[in-house]
């Protein structure tokens, strides 16, 4: 009987423009052999070269050889993705703290109030810094 080489394909895929022709993808792992067209990658998630994290693939990164993540990017966007990603982890710190650290308490509600009004008004102008925010 034959052995059947297994092919291994990535679950999330570190893509690069195909040198013969512009349209089409291909993964950069050693043993992946997908090949896709541009237009079935927006909007998928993707593999950063450089720092190796995931993001998603977006027109603009399509127009790339090879494409990046916004943070590895010298786009003039990436300080206020820096500033969001911070603003996040600051925020899931706080919330992966043990209850008896937590200092919210409802005597305290307005004071919280403030600080989560002033955190939420950062936030959006980070979104909409970044073309993220709401257009109502």
């Amino acid at each position: 009987m034959k052995e059947e080489k297994k092919i291994k394909r990535c679950q999330v895929h570190i893509w690069k423009r195909s040198d013969k022709n512009k349209m089409y993808f291909k993964c950069l792992a050693p043993y992946c052999p997908t090949y896709k067209h541009r237009d079935f990658l927006e909007g998928k998630a993707a593999i950063c070269p450089k720092c190796k994290n995931e993001f998603i693939l977006l027109r603009t990164h399509l127009k790339k050889r090879i494409p990046v993540c916004l943070l590895c990017s010298r786009s003039p966007k990436k300080h206020a993705a820096l500033a969001a990603q911070s603003i996040m982890n600051d925020l899931f710190k706080e919330v992966e703290l043990p209850d008896e650290e937590r200092d919210f308490e409802l005597d305290h509600e307005t004071d919280h109030e403030m600080e989560l009004r002033d955190e939420t008004n950062e936030l959006n102008s980070i979104l909409d810094g970044l073309g993220l925010g709401d257009e109502n």
